[in-house]
């Protein structure tokens, strides 16, 4: 009537049938009501098209939840469709590898936006993860818990930095690598809590302890982590020697065991997406994953075998974790092997490299 067009659209079951089941009519008038308020929030949205079609597998994730009428009302709420329509808009790398995986994450997000307004320090973090995995029972519980949460707050930063509340990068990589910090250091927690009930602490042939650290590289070392960046790390222990445990294995094979037990711990839902890279350890695959000190050091060394540009990383090279005395030792020989006036660069094998990295990639 007037100037309004009016249509009427009648909705069937697949088959054809009416729709008469009181749960299936709840369902389309919830769904009715969602989409009636959602497009006129698409303009807003960083890509409408897609988030539109997001917006579908949202909705059918939605229905799936028993809990559904109850979030349903929540979702209704102008702030939190709006919030949705930007986190549906995104690109669809982050759709593929954040939001379509982690539906149990994004609902309680976008349900309560107002919680994305502050950053968490290193030590709200680490309090928090404390006192969820304490609460789990046995080496494995423990495990998904520290995975659960590590997803949980990962995926809160992207939304902080997705909705706007992170307006500067560093900001978001400094968040992100105060995570990764955090989960390292529960792991490295975790294992040592695993291994030492059997076979005790790895000690020196002098009979002093021998201690291990933990070194971030590449982004991580650099604090400068992104969506899509791994945690990029090298384990250097201080020499040979046999635990003192119930069961004595060399430290080599102690560390060897640790790491390889780090490294399942920290479970990656996404191959290169906060998954543990060890291959920037001398000889890369081939070598040992843990490295003993004296193999650090006539690797690295001007006159070791190391190319340039692996010794050019160790610049980023930064403990994280572990004996804080042995990380100065290494951050030490770091300086001295980067920066010694003797030191030469050979920038064509560097082009080189860059020019089969581009060709690769």
């Amino acid at each position: 009537m007037g100037d309004r067009i009016s249509d009427i659209l009648y909705v069937t079951e697949a088959s054809g049938a009416k729709i008469l089941s009181e749960t299936r009519q709840q369902e389309l008038r919830a769904a009715t009501t969602l989409v009636k308020h959602f497009t006129h929030l698409l303009p807003r949205s960083p890509n409408p098209e897609s988030a539109l079609l997001h917006f579908r597998h949202f909705i059918s994730q939605l229905m799936e939840r028993p809990s559904w009428p109850e979030e349903l009302a929540t979702l209704e709420r102008p702030r939190v469709l709006d919030a949705l329509a930007r986190l549906l808009g995104v690109s669809d790398f982050l759709w593929e590898d954040f939001l379509r995986m982690q539906y149990d994450n994004l609902f309680p997000v976008v349900s309560d936006v107002d919680a994305l307004v502050g950053a968490k320090s290193q030590q709200q973090l680490r309090d928090e993860m404390g006192v969820s995995i304490r609460a789990a029972h046995g080496f494995y519980s423990k495990r998904n818990v520290l995975n659960a949460f590590k997803d949980r707050a990962m995926f809160r930063i992207d939304m902080r930095h997705i909705q706007g509340v992170i307006k500067d990068f560093d900001q978001f990589s400094t968040e992100l690598s105060d995570l990764a910090e955090v989960v390292v250091q529960a792991a490295y927690d975790l294992c040592w809590r695993e291994l030492e009930p059997r076979y005790g602490h790895p000690i020196l042939t002098n009979g002093k302890p021998c201690s291990l650290s933990v070194c971030a590289l590449g982004k991580l070392g650099g604090r400068e982590i992104g969506f899509a960046s791994d945690i990029e790390l090298i384990f250097v222990y201080d020499g040979n020697g046999q635990s003192n445990g119930l069961e004595k294995i060399s430290a080599p094979e102690f560390y060897e065991r640790f790491v390889q037990c780090f490294v399942n711990t920290i479970q990656a839902k996404r191959e290169g997406v906060f998954e543990v890279d060890l291959q920037l350890r001398p000889y890369g695959n081939d070598g040992s994953m843990a490295v003993m000190l004296r193999a650090f050091k006539s690797y690295f060394a001007l006159d070791g075998p190391a190319w340039d540009y692996e010794r050019q990383a160790l610049l980023r090279l930064r403990p994280i974790a572990g004996d804080a005395a042995l990380g100065d030792r290494l951050m030490n020989l770091r300086d001295e092997y980067i920066h010694n006036a003797g030191a030469s660069f050979d920038v064509a094998a560097m082009r080189a490299m860059r020019e089969r990295q581009r060709r690769h990639l």
